[in-house]
């Protein structure tokens, strides 16, 4: 069999890619950097070593973060299988809601299809990085509106379409504060973020994304600032080898 010559969206894939990890070496010499001067800094001056290990230890957790992001980068590899969305969304919201003081939630579910086909261990995290993206953006906007606001997400699984092939959509609707169109045009590049003052890191959003171009899905946005944002993370219904045979792919694979 003759070997199909690589996609022209793969190679801009591993263009982009590149271009990433160098952006991640780069930072990640910084905050080596900043650890190994917090530490000599505190050796040297103890009354100031509280402050120097408070800065290491930030550090450090953005490093940790950063090769977490490297680690999502990598391709699904051959642990494709039926992933029942409803059974996973149920048990996001039953983690999120335990954990935080999660908003009132309305989950529509059982209106047709859930299974997609994918890696269940990355669509956990995705859907997960949604739900948790949406949490926060009802915080933020709780801490500033009026008595009437009712904080409030929807989470549904609905039919939808890939390159005309069945699919299944994970749609994750906030009334938080929306964002404005130029960070709608950047919110899923690495490390972009408004949320910094409170330890975002900029990498939830370009995982998710990542993860659904790894499955030859997609993630869409529509938010309205102020108001609140939707997000929908679209996923093949068709196991990949129907579906590759059908619209002339092979494996996934665009990180």
């Amino acid at each position: 069999m003759n070997a199909r010559s690589p996609r022209p969206d793969a190679t801009v894939a591993h263009s982009a890619g590149a271009a990433v990890a160098t952006g991640i070496a780069h930072d990640l010499k910084n905050l080596l950097a900043a650890i190994a001067g917090s530490l000599e800094l505190a050796q040297r001056a103890p009354e100031d070593a509280e402050a120097c290990v408070l800065t290491a230890a930030r550090a450090t957790e953005r490093a940790r973060d950063l090769v977490q992001y490297l680690v999502q980068l990598q391709h699904t590899g051959d642990r494709v299988e039926p992933v029942d969305l409803e059974a996973l969304v149920a048990e996001t919201v039953a983690f999120v809601t335990a954990t935080s003081a999660a908003p009132v939630v309305h989950v529509d579910l059982g209106h047709g299809p859930t299974v997609a086909y994918g890696e269940t261990r990355q669509l956990q995290r995705a859907v997960l990085n949604l739900v948790v993206n949406a949490c926060d953006a009802i915080e933020e906007r709780a801490q500033v509106a009026s008595h009437g606001y009712v904080p409030t997400l929807r989470i549904s699984v609905e039919r939808d379409e890939l390159e005309d092939m069945r699919a299944v959509a994970v749609v994750v609707a906030d009334n938080g504060v929306g964002m404005a169109p130029d960070l709608q045009a950047r919110v899923f590049d690495p490390f972009v973020t408004s949320k910094e003052d409170r330890g975002g890191t900029g990498l939830g959003l370009a995982i998710v994304r990542a993860i659904a171009r790894d499955h030859q899905g997609r993630v869409d946005l529509a938010s309205t600032e102020g108001h609140g944002t939707v997000f929908r993370l679209v996923l093949p219904a068709v196991p990949w080898g129907a579906r590759a045979q059908a619209v002339g792919h092979e494996r996934p694979g665009l990180s």
